[in-house]
């Protein structure tokens, strides 16, 4: 199965109350949300496509929702305000060439208060918007780092927000490879600055350690998840990483594993006993890994794979939502009719279940939903792309459901 990292057609198509398409034709400024007793809709799918990969969207209502990504070599930076889509400006995330098509991610309390972070070059790049402009914030590179890379932000308060994911640091004397660790970053409402993560995976026998962060979810000053994976090289087997803070410091909170190779990709939590960690675990082939913390533990909760490679279901996760203990959304993909579905799933208290997509483009096309936004259970939004054969994104995917 492909993994999902990060990523003429019709205006719409709806099913089962879905409104599924690819926005484009967008103004060039973006204007605000409609001002209270206004009309406003939401997103329907009303505009002709638009190329590129959407990978983070924060929905603050049907009104307003912002989703982030990049078109070739540059990023997008997009705001749906109740009437049309509208090119967000200013800042260098929104105008600057990301070149090797890295993720754009965002976060945010309110229009007021919204992070958008890309990468340039080794480093990356953050940004701020405070309801009128972007100002860029200085973001503290690790002692030694040759690479950087934000890979998710997540904001409590304006003066509360965390960022993580990799830094690189050479491996050997002299050095012969890299070693990746874990980066966590606060914000305090003045500056970004490290704060040490755990990076339980060591150096060994396979070269320099393999640690990574890929999603963090705030909850409070004093409760925050974040996780990834890591190479644990006295097995040689990848295995999935969570890490907890509590006010104080990041410790490592021991995760089950499907298999050899798993990976944790998103996280959401509504509370300190209700979250949610989905990913992907090699079971040959790849499958959906979903799993729960309770308060006390972590355990895997079954979810569908709705994919077929072979005689065997398939199916991964790149985005999760938890909204309380009986309602939680995931997103990802399956392999199907040659190509890939984008996937939607649901938790009700007591099981997931898929709940129907429409595909995008030639059955070929690898659609696929990477981000996850939901600030109430009737107001769902997931973003990502249509991906041609030839493993270039060709149309952005935004799915509205309430």
């Amino acid at each position: 199965m492909r993994r999902i990292v990060g990523r003429v057609g019709v205006a719409a198509l709806a099913i089962a109350g879905l409104s599924f398409a690819m926005p484009a034709g967008l103004a060039t400024s973006a204007r605000p949300a409609p001002a209270a007793g206004a009309v406003c809709k939401a997103w329907s799918g009303f505009h002709p496509p638009y190329g590129g990969q959407l990978d983070g969207v924060a929905a603050f209502s049907p009104c307003d929702v912002w989703v982030s990504g990049y078109a070739g070599s540059h990023t997008l930076l997009l705001r749906w305000n109740g009437r049309d889509w509208a090119a967000v400006p200013g800042g260098e995330v929104a105008f600057h060439e990301v070149g090797d098509g890295q993720p754009t991610v965002i976060a945010g309390t309110s229009d007021r208060d919204i992070w958008v972070v890309t990468s340039i070059g080794q480093r990356p790049v953050i940004e701020h918007w405070n309801g009128k402009r972007f100002t860029r914030v200085a973001s503290p590179a690790p002692s030694g780092a040759q690479l950087t890379r934000v890979y998710a932000i997540s904001a409590v308060s304006p003066d509360d927000a965390w960022a993580v994911g990799i830094y690189t640091v050479p491996y050997g004397t002299p050095p012969v490879s890299s070693s990746t660790l874990t980066m966590t970053e606060h914000w305090n409402g003045h500056a970004w600055t490290q704060v040490p993560g755990a990076n339980p995976g060591s150096s060994g026998v396979y070269g320099g350690a393999d640690n990574e962060l890929m999603s963090v979810a705030a909850v409070s000053a004093s409760d925050a998840w974040a996780v990834g994976a890591y190479l644990d090289q006295t097995t040689d087997h990848r295995v999935t990483l969570t890490e907890h803070w509590n006010g104080h410091v990041w410790t490592q909170v021991p995760s089950p594993n499907a298999a050899f190779t798993n990976q944790l990709n998103a996280v959401s939590a509504d509370s300190a006993r209700d979250a949610w960690a989905v990913g992907w675990y090699n079971g040959l082939p790849d499958q959906a890994l979903t799993e729960h913390w309770n308060g006390r533990t972590w355990r895997i909760v079954a979810s569908p794979n709705p994919g077929q490679e072979g005689a065997r279901p398939s199916a991964g996760l790149s985005a999760v939502t938890a909204l309380s203990p009986r309602d939680a959304w995931a997103a990802g993909a399956y392999p199907a009719g040659g190509g890939g579905r984008a996937l939607l799933q649901h938790w009700n208290g007591t099981s997931w279940t898929q709940v129907p997509v429409p595909h995008a483009g030639k059955a070929s096309n690898w659609d696929s939903f990477l981000g996850l936004s939901a600030p109430s259970p009737s107001d769902i939004c997931a973003v990502g792309s249509s991906t041609a054969s030839s493993g270039i994104p060709q149309q952005t995917l935004v799915l509205h459901h309430g």
